[in-house]
């Protein structure tokens, strides 16, 4: 490794005199991570502009060899506990979510089968109107041709229509 002296004397590594400066050094982070996430997709670049210190590796192994007591291990329980019901509610929330947005289209599909038929019956109902129409003229017609009254014709309609009341209401 190439040891360079700073203005005090002091033997260093420096990114100034080895990758020109900072920002080149940081294009080669880049570089480098966008070529071992090709292969390792896991893995991420560190945090561009961080100001985290590094530990000295005395604090990192009083760290990794500090003994948890009791309560922070019940404390680390019951946060996993909670974490895993958290992530149980939120995938029956997606569930439900998935069986309304289901509901929904076939709602939809329904209401346009819905419309059609409507339409059909709609025109059903304007060639019955057209029918009864041609239907009361036929009779007048009939009852000019065999001399019947008219009023026995009115009546028969009348009757007609008290009939198709009922079945209405029925």
């Amino acid at each position: 490794m190439p040891r360079i002296k700073n203005r005090k004397g002091e033997y260093i590594l420096s990114n100034k005199h080895l990758f020109n400066g900072i920002e080149a050094y940081r294009e080669y982070q880049d570089n480098y991570s966008d070529a071992m996430q090709e292969h390792f997709k896991i893995l991420n670049r560190g945090i561009k502009y961080s100001k985290a210190k590094h530990l000295t590796i005395r604090q990192y192994y009083t760290l990794v060899n500090k003994e948890l007591n009791i309560n922070n291990l019940k404390r680390l329980e019951v946060k996993a506990k909670d974490h895993e019901l958290q992530a149980i509610k939120i995938k029956a929330i997606e569930r439900t979510l998935q069986v309304y947005k289901n509901y929904n289209s076939k709602n939809s599909l329904e209401n346009e089968k819905l419309i059609e038929e409507s339409k059909h019956l709609l025109k059903a109902i304007e060639n019955l109107k057209e029918s009864k129409y041609i239907y009361k003229e036929a009779l007048s017609m009939l009852s000019q041709n065999y001399k019947v009254p008219q009023y026995m014709i009115d009546m028969a309609i009348k009757e007609c229509e008290s009939i198709e009341k009922e079945h209405e209401h029925g």
